[in-house]
């Protein structure tokens, strides 16, 4: 063994420019595919770092007409369930929130997770410092002022202060004293997201929150908090969800009007470990389809490498069949061969290695916007370790044993007469060409999946959101903190509204409780009349509080009647804009404006004094949405959202507006500050991953693909130099020598396209969740990939031909003589 080796070193080394391409291609391939599975085992593969996290369940209300639409819990049927169940050891209550950090320098907006007392003692967390929650600390409502702190927290945002547990933190102005730092690795009921998180309990409410959801907390229609607990020793998920689904039968059953029409369900808390609404499918068809075309990328860097090999393989075709003439047995000749494959792999590999760790930084830079970039933790890991052996291993095996089998079964008779190559060219040929076919399919799929995620960015660049989005950008200001009152909170909102209106480059702003592209607050709403109908549940509906302006500002076009006004006052009739959208629901064919409407559980009545055109809500290519829009004087909101339009670059103006804010008041934190522009970006994420790392992967296929078939018609070119001079010789012109050599390329990546594109017809399905109105059997981009690679062909063809068209016959003749 150690003489192979020796001997493949030798071997290597005298031919330098092959070893350092097939070890740099294989390094690409092996270390993008770990890189890539570095990412995905640490985003999907994780679990949470509790005791036994298999036995903790997620608890959700669900539409018994649609078993799939699963909302949260409201806090009174949360109470009612952990009262009655017997399947759960302890059960918990979860809600997010935002407050506002001050004391330490500019005031910060920071995330928060109120939670009952039971959280952590329920996950099974134990303080690294300090305590978390006592049993009785969320009983008294405002009662409780600590607060946990993630390590991440402590760390980021308090300079890992040895002597945190004890100190007093302003959190919404209201002192909170610090009990706790939890242990590293813990960040909630998240494998996946921002680990900068504090604690507080339940019974803290009134100072973390603020607007619909405080005023209605103990509202059982306020569905908005995330329930899960742990199972007793001996129970199943099945039993838990037979016995939530009794409980809920029992719940509707008491109060008809919040429950009617709802069940419970229960799964595994895993099933949503991932912070961001419906983020974890997304990214898992993201990732399964990034891991297919990373080893379609390294199976065509095998493929060439085995061609490469197969030509050098021949070109020591007489080496070989001496050795063999000299007593060496086929066994002995395919180790040899082997041996140098391997070394090159474990080359490969170990560049790979070094590739991966500087590639799944660079990978991870192109995570979806919602997940900070501290989300995950990257450290290596033996998975990644063992991942890279493996890739390696069978990377050397799948480029190295085919060339290894055909040097060493070659005719050594033929060989020994022939002086050189015998017919191994011939008998080799068609396995090259075979090789080259699958090069040009494995691209096609690359190609394609590129190709679509394009088109579907494209496609997504030329949805109308319904308003005017450049020049425009939007930041949140949330006067809850503050806890002033309604008439110093409308003062302050009017006068920053005019302070904004007042900086140069200004054209137009407003105030909305909802920013673009957010969904705020959802009501059922009825039509006036609809009570008497039965089962008259009503429509849930997006909420939008604006103040006069507002549509000016954002360029939504009037369908009828008129906008917000001034003169829509708190003491005037109660008034509400509506999209078209609730026309279409509520009045099809009529004209809306003069209805009315209301709120389920909210005697208001409501009347339409003008219908707007729709607007994108939340996602592009949604199906719209209705959205009612309520004078924001007829109901003030402590949060709202600034939507400002500039009469140029947005950026330098958005800086003036925050800079604004602070000079009127430095305790509050501006939320959410970015051009409309940045928004939208942040929201194709799906579609600008996916063409920019498809886009890279298919390129380096196309490019090793082409490099393939460039190098088969080359050798097939120099096999043939005695018959191509022999047919010049006998009258044949190099035009007619081009194009048989171009046809033959062709045809191979005819063959190769065809086979590409019904497999890719296949596996572009598993993309459609991740493209924008775009068919994953677009034909434009079917036909595009085909026309590239054809078009690629024939230009590899083409070198190769010119390169045989200008052989001289006298030569062949007298080599053939």
């Amino acid at each position: 063994m150690w003489h192979d080796l020796k001997y493949a070193l030798r071997m290597l080394r005298r031919s330098p420019g092959f070893t350092v391409v097939a070890i740099l291609t294989l390094a690409l391939g092996i270390g993008a595919n770990s890189a890539i599975f570095s990412v995905t085992s640490s985003v999907l593969l994780s679990s949470l770092p509790v005791a036994e996290a298999w036995r903790l369940m997620q608890v959700q209300t669900a539409d018994r007409n649609n078993p799939n639409n699963l909302t949260a819990i409201s806090l009174p049927n949360f109470e009612d369930l952990r009262a009655q169940n017997h399947v759960f050891s302890g059960m918990v209550a979860t809600v997010a929130a935002t407050v506002t950090l001050s004391g330490r320098g500019d005031p910060l907006p920071l995330p928060v997770q109120l939670a009952t007392a039971n959280y952590f003692d329920t996950l099974g967390v134990k303080a690294a410092r300090g305590r978390t929650f006592l049993p009785d600390e969320d009983r008294i409502v405002g009662g409780n002022p600590v607060a946990v702190l993630s390590h991440a927290m402590w760390v980021d945002h308090f300079g890992a202060d040895p002597a945190i547990v004890g100190r007093t933190i302003n959190l919404n102005l209201s002192p909170f004293t610090v009990i706790g730092v939890t242990p590293p690795e813990f960040k909630g009921i998240v494998t996946v997201g921002n680990p900068e998180i504090i604690w507080i309990p339940m019974s803290m409410h009134s100072q973390a929150l603020s607007g619909t959801i405080e005023t209605n907390f103990n509202n059982r229609r306020l569905r908005t908090f995330r329930i899960f607990g742990r199972l007793n020793p001996g129970s199943s998920l099945e039993a838990a969800d037979a016995e939530m689904k009794v409980i809920a039968a029992r719940l509707e059953k008491q109060y008809p009007f919040e429950n009617n029409g709802h069940t419970l369900a229960v799964s595994p808390l895993s099933d949503a470990y991932m912070a961001g609404v419906g983020a974890r499918n997304q990214l898992a068809a993201a990732a399964l389809a990034l891991s297919a075309v990373a080893g379609v990328v390294l199976l065509i860097a095998c493929f060439n490498l085995a061609n490469i090999l197969m030509a050098r393989a021949s070109r020591r075709a007489r080496e070989m069949s001496i050795r063999a003439a000299l007593g060496a047995e086929n066994s002995r000749l395919i180790r040899q061969l082997l041996t140098e494959n391997l070394l090159i792999a474990l080359c490969g590999g170990a560049g790979g290695f070094l590739t991966a760790i500087w590639g799944r930084q660079a990978l991870w830079s192109l995570r979806p916007p919602f997940l900070p970039g501290n989300a995950v933790d990257l450290r290596l890991d033996p998975k990644m370790v063992v991942f890279t052996a493996a890739a390696t291993l069978v990377t050397g095996l799948v480029f190295g044993l085919m060339p290894a089998l055909r040097a060493s079964s070659a005719d050594l008779n033929e060989i020994l007469k022939s002086g050189s190559r015998g017919n191994t060219a011939h008998t080799g040929a068609g396995l090259r060409g075979a090789l080259v076919i699958s090069q040009f399919a494995l691209t096609v799929i690359a190609l394609a999946g590129a190709g679509l995620f394009i088109r579907s960015m494209q496609s997504a660049q030329r949805i109308d959101p319904g308003f005017e989005t450049r020049k425009l950008f939007s930041f949140g200001v949330d006067l809850a903190s503050l806890r002033w009152t309604a008439d110093r909170g409308i003062a302050f909102q009017n006068a920053l509204l005019d302070r904004v209106r007042s900086i140069p480059g200004v054209e137009a702003a407003a105030l909305a409780s909802s920013a673009p592209f957010a969904t705020g607050v959802s009501r059922t709403i009825l039509k006036q009349g609809q009570e008497s109908e039965a089962h008259a549940l009503g429509i849930g509906m997006a909420v939008n509080h604006v103040s006069p302006g507002y549509f000016d500002t954002l360029r939504i076009p009037l369908r009828a009647g008129r906008f917000v006004t001034e003169l829509d006052r708190a003491d005037t009739v109660k008034v509400v804009v509506i999209n078209e959208a609730v026309a279409n629901l509520f009045w099809p064919g009529e004209d809306a404006v003069g209805k009315k409407l209301y709120y389920l559980s909210d005697p208001v009545i409501r009347q339409v004094i003008g219908v707007v055109g729709n607007t994108v809500v939340l996602n592009f290519g949604e199906t719209p949405r209705p959205v009612l829009y309520i004078p924001l004087t007829q109901n003030y909101q402590p949060y709202v959202a600034i939507d400002v339009r500039a009469k140029g670059a947005p950026e330098p103006v958005l800086a003036a507006a925050l800079a604004e804010v602070q000079r009127m008041n430095g305790s509050i934190a501006p939320l959410a500050a970015r051009t409309i522009q940045q928004q939208i970006g942040e929201g194709l994420w799906a579609p600008r991953i996916g063409a920019a790392l498809f886009g890279i992967f298919g390129l380096l296929g196309l490019l090793l693909a082409a490099v393939g078939i460039y190098g088969v018609m080359a050798y097939m070119v120099n096999e043939r130099t005695n018959e191509i001079g022999i047919r010049m010789a006998l009258g044949a012109r190099p035009g007619t020598v081009l194009a048989m050599v171009i046809l033959q390329s062709l045809r191979l990546a005819l063959t190769g396209v065809g086979l590409g594109l019904a497999g890719a017809f296949l596996l572009a399905r598993s993309t459609r969740a991740l493209l924008f109105q775009i068919s994953p059997t677009d034909p434009v981009t079917f036909a595009s990939v085909g026309f590239i690679l054809l078009a690629v062909a024939a230009a590899a063809g083409c070198v190769s031909g010119l390169r045989a068209a200008r052989l001289d016959p006298l030569l062949a003749l007298r080599e053939v003589g």
